[in-house]
């Protein structure tokens, strides 16, 4: 009777401490690159002092609140911005005017900022559009951060100041938009709110990072 050869296998087995040694290393960089995402999307930018003074000439009707918006066109961070801003308005548009302030660098044409920000702002209600060449007026209202919002009284005075998101481009219920609903609704609220997005200005040669 013929016999049949089988055919051999490699039996040799990774040491359980070379195992450990790898799952370990494995473990670190998944922390690690977690923690890197963790920090980037909850990394706000700078909150300066409003500068009430320069934004009070957005305040043409005494009647009505001015809600100001600082945006990078290039920031997808800024859709979710844009996300809350829309819902924030259909719950104030009757004690609110919107006035979004769009960067746009000096040697660029204004339809540099063409894109969803712009699409999103043109879709809200009582809603103006500036276009801020080389973020001047940001500057002067003391923002850095695209997404940053100032909310004035009738009379131009500046009561908060901040961002209206969780984090880098996510939207949900912020202390931002609880503050201004608080604001409106019983003319007290928190003066200030994190804001999270990409830097106003900068290097104009480098594409905006954002939080899809």
């Amino acid at each position: 009777m013929l016999s049949v050869n089988k055919p051999t296998t490699d039996r040799r087995r990774f040491p359980p401490a070379a195992i450990t040694a790898i799952l370990s290393v494995w473990l670190i960089a998944v922390v690690a690159g977690f923690a890197v995402i963790v920090q980037y999307s909850f990394g706000a930018g700078p909150v300066m002092a409003a500068a009430a003074d320069g934004a009070a000439v957005f305040t043409n009707n005494k009647s009505r609140h001015t809600l100001l918006v600082l945006a990078h066109p290039k920031c997808p961070c800024t859709r979710a911005t844009m996300s809350e801003l829309d819902r924030l308005m259909t719950l104030i548009q009757n004690d609110v005017d919107l006035r979004v302030l769009v960067y746009v660098p000096g040697d660029e044409p204004e339809s540099w900022a063409e894109g969803d920000i712009l699409r999103a702002a043109r879709r809200m209600p009582n809603t103006e559009i500036t276009i801020d060449r080389n973020g001047e007026l940001a500057r002067s209202f003391g923002a850095a951060t695209s997404g940053h919002v100032m909310l004035l009284s009738p009379t131009g005075e500046a009561q908060f100041s901040g961002g209206v998101t969780i984090a880098r481009g996510h939207e949900g219920a912020s202390a931002g938009r609880r503050a201004i609903l608080d604001w409106i609704e019983t003319g007290h609220g928190a003066p200030a709110a994190p804001v999270f997005g990409c830097a106003l200005f900068g290097d104009e040669t480098v594409v905006m990072k954002g939080g899809e």
